[in-house]
């Protein structure tokens, strides 16, 4: 087998982007924003499992802005790893204009009993290869790093159109969604899916990722590869669930809907414990 990992980049300043006048709606705005960017490490994990077949079980690990996958190192591995990378650099530059960079990295390939075979003894006699492989994987994060969008290198501001002056929540990418009751303000498209989404999020029971929708409703945001974000305040139907990746029930305290789909904690809600 072998290594795939992604590292995404750019985040602190992505998450402290907003202009310094006075922003309207900037709690919504920032409520979404750190959620989203997981959710672009939640897509581009699901699109490396679809792209190669793999079941949940190859995810070792998905926080802190990083996914790490354990991965058959099979023929035609590579070009499948190259072809969903140029996917999420034309997403990312169109969307985020560089911002943000997500890379992929393939690790060396090893043997399975890799993962078994000694390399030097420990104080408790436990013997372990893995740190070895992480420290060879970490390596090539980081030269990966070094070449973001390498698969797509191009301008991301000759199509930048600035005719509705730039977005009144980042002042830094161009306005496109006027704002309700301010005339001559508008948001970007960034901007406007963390707005509409931080007004939701607070009431939303429920997350699913479809792929390849036949629409895109208020509810939604699209990805790349094919997958669209939906949130629901209430369970989507039987016929609908059939038709979804995903679904994933959002943990709102003794509110939390009922049911057998997995359970996801978000940052609109912090437990508290009791005194006694």
């Amino acid at each position: 087998p072998t290594w795939r990992s992604s590292d995404l980049t750019g985040t602190q300043s992505s998450l402290f982007l907003v202009a310094t006048q006075q922003v309207k709606g900037v709690n919504r705005v920032r409520r979404a924003r750190s959620f989203l960017l997981t959710m672009v490490m939640e897509a581009a994990a699901l699109a490396c499992r679809q792209a190669l077949g793999l079941p949940v079980f190859s995810v070792i690990q998905n926080a802190g802005g990083r996914f790490l996958l354990l991965v058959a190192n099979t023929d035609g591995v590579e070009e499948t790893v190259n072809r969903l990378q140029r996917e999420i650099d034309d997403w990312v530059l169109d969307r985020y204009y560089g911002e943000i960079a997500m890379n992929l990295t393939l690790g060396a390939p090893f043997p399975g009993s890799a993962l078994l075979q000694p390399t030097k003894q420990s104080p408790n006699n436990e013997v372990t290869r893995l740190p070895e492989l992480m420290q060879r994987l970490s390596a090539a994060i980081d030269a990966s790093k070094m070449r973001a969008f390498a698969e797509t290198l191009r301008a991301v501001h000759t199509q930048a159109d600035y005719s509705e002056f730039s977005c009144a929540t980042c002042s830094v990418r161009p306005g496109k969604h006027a704002i309700k009751g301010e005339t001559g303000s508008y948001r970007c498209d960034v901007c406007d899916d963390e707005y509409r989404l931080g007004g939701a999020l607070v009431k939303t029971r429920y997350l699913s990722w479809e792929r390849n929708p036949d629409r895109e409703p208020d509810n939604s945001i699209n990805f790349f590869s094919g997958l669209q974000l939906r949130w629901y305040e209430h369970s989507p139907g039987r016929e609908r669930q059939a038709a979804l990746s995903s679904l994933i029930r959002v943990f709102h305290g003794p509110d939390t809907a009922a049911g057998p789909f997995a359970l996801r904690f978000l940052a609109t809600y912090v437990h508290v414990l009791p005194a006694d």
